[in-house]
Parts: structure tokens; C-alpha cells; sequence
């Protein structure tokens, strides 16, 4: 299961024509289908059924006094590091209530016996991964070359638990559970 919130049809379309140019400078990307893209907010991993509803009333507490707000997609990027690249992802302009949000969301996790992610909190949508070997300069170059990029802004209005399951032709994500800011309260969708 993953904490993850959707993004918009104009940001997804507007990540496709990136993954398209990606596509026509490397081939050994896996990328992401453009209507999967998510900002990931908490990886909980393989979860205990019995701990779902104790994690979408944390998720609800953690959503309630929260407002909608505007993310600021910009740039593209790679992890660990670009003459390494493992991950190709577009990047998310830090914001106060992105953060907030993040560490109370980090903090009813732990509560809940999730560990804490020792790394800061990167917030960024996964465009890609390199599936092996090195990738080219030219990718390099133009990776680099789009770290500023302006891809635009969206409004996140819900926080979603989600189950990840891998299946051949990929990861398969089924929402749980949806929370919106502002104190509607969330549906259970499915259990897990």
C-alpha cells in the first residue's frame, strides 16, 4: 500500500509529451503510463489488512483541517544522480502546506508502526525508470538542459490509500480509500 494523491489530466498530458522526447533519446526506460503518475506521499509497503482502518482514520484526521492547494510541477530530474540515473522524474516546487501535510501524514504512520523514511521528503512525480545499463549523453543533455522547465500547476484536493499490485503487464493501483481536505470525509472504496 502507498499514500498517494492524483494529479490533473492537463499535467498528465503535458508529462506524456515529456516521456514522448524521452522516448526518442533512450530506450531502456520503463516509463509510467501518464494516468498512473502520482505524487507518492508515504511507501507503506506490504501492509496488514487488519491496520487499514486504523490507517484511513489517520489519513482523515491528517485531511481534515488541510485545505486544497496548487502544486507547482517544474523540471525534470533523476535519482540518485545524472550520470547515474535509476529514476526519471519531473519535479514538485516546495510548498508549506505540502510539507505539513507530508509530516503529519509521516507522523500517523509512525504512530501506527510504519517506519519513518530516513531520507527528506522529495516530493516529485515518477516519469520512468532505467531498466539497464547506461543511458546515452544526449538523454543526459537534455534531462539537464529541462531542470527549469515550467510544466504547470494543479490543484490537490484528496489524499488516497492505494494497493499496488505487480502483475505482468505492470503495477496495477486500486484506491481504498479517498480523504478530501476540508473535512468531507472519506469513502472506503474496497478493502484490501
Amino acid at each position: 500500500m502507498f499514500i498517494a494523491s492524483p494529479i490533473s489530466r492537463d499535467i498528465q498530458e503535458a508529462l506524456r509529451g515529456l516521456q514522448e522526447t524521452g522516448k526518442t533519446k533512450v530506450s531502456s526506460i520503463r516509463w509510467v503510463k501518464p494516468e498512473k503518475i502520482h505524487l507518492t506521499w508515504i511507501f507503506l509497503g506490504w501492509t496488514d489488512s487488519g491496520l487499514q482502518a486504523k490507517i484511513e482514520e489517520s489519513i482523515r484526521e491528517a485531511a481534515l483541517p488541510s485545505t486544497s492547494f496548487d502544486l507547482s510541477v517544474t523540471g525534470l530530474g533523476v535519482f540518485p544522480r545524472l550520470n547515474a540515473p535509476r529514476v526519471v522524474w519531473a519535479g514538485i516546487r516546495e510548498e508549506k502546506n505540502l510539507t505539513a501535510l507530508h509530516r503529519k501524514l509521516s507522523t500517523a504512520m509512525a504512530s501506527l508502526g510504519f517506519p519513518r523514511e530516513e531520507r527528506p521528503f522529495r516530493p516529485h512525480l515518477t516519469l520512468g525508470r532505467v531498466e539497464k545499463g547506461a543511458v546515452p549523453d544526449s538523454f543526459i543533455r537534455w534531462v539537464a538542459q529541462e531542470k527549469d522547465l515550467e510544466i504547470g500547476r494543479c490543484e490537490i484536493r484528496e489524499v488516497v490509500l492505494m494497493k499496488s499490485e505487480l502483475k505482468p503487464g505492470g503495477s496495477v493501483y486500486t484506491p481504498l480509500f479517498t480523504s478530501t481536505f476540508g473535512g468531507s470525509s472519506g469513502e472506503t472504496v474496497s478493502s484490501a
